[in-house]
């Protein structure tokens, strides 16, 4: 990755994460519903771990704590989605198919 690239990419993100940017945070229940709300906690609090290093960085560390962020958010995503198409749920219905393409005429 260039320095460039790099730069474009922490200046972009730097306003997203910056404290007061977002709403504030729900507190966790103290004991989850289903499994998979203990599994979304730890992802969350590893995200604001990862989020408050990158805030308190400077320079290029900031660029590398950004980095990571984005690495986390990526991990995290692609469990997601292997998660959504296995087993039985609302999210294997018909809806979620896509549709076959059309032939040509």
């Amino acid at each position: 990755m260039t320095k460039g690239s790099r730069f474009a990419i922490a200046l972009a993100l730097a306003g997203a994460f910056a404290p007061g940017a977002g709403a504030e945070e729900p507190q966790a229940p103290a004991q989850p519903v289903h499994p998979i709300m203990e599994t979304l906690r730890q992802h969350d609090q590893k995200l604001d771990d990862l989020i408050a290093k990158m805030n308190a960085a400077k320079g290029e560390a900031r660029v590398d704590a950004i980095a990571a962020v984005l690495n986390e958010l990526v991990a995290q995503r692609k469990e997601m989605r292997k998660h959504m198409g296995a087993g039985p749920g609302p999210m294997r219905g018909p809806m979620m198919r896509h549709p076959e393409p059309k032939p040509a005429e």
